[in-house]
């Protein structure tokens, strides 16, 4: 099961991500709810993810768990973090 904010790489290669939307009622009021959708990240988005899925490969080759984050860079724009995960 996904969950709002998951960032998925899609059969077509284009990373995408999980973002909940409200539904408003149809002219029948039968359909408040909420979904998520994977949304297409944007292409400078792309690339950095296809580098760090790489080295994150790179990595679990070599027996280290890691993590790929992507998040706000505190200046507006997301930077993608890898980080060294626990060991299950």
């Amino acid at each position: 099961m996904a969950h709002e904010g998951q960032v998925v790489k899609l059969s077509n290669g284009r990373w995408a991500r999980f973002s909940h939307v409200d539904l408003q009622g149809t002219s029948h009021g039968r359909w408040d709810g909420a979904i998520l959708v994977a949304v297409e990240l944007e292409d400078r988005y792309q690339s950095m993810l296809d580098a760090a899925s790489h080295d994150a490969e790179d990595s679990y080759d070599r027996g280290v768990p890691v993590q790929l984050t992507l998040a706000s860079d505190g200046r507006g724009a997301m930077a993608v973090r890898l980080e060294e995960a626990a060991a299950t």
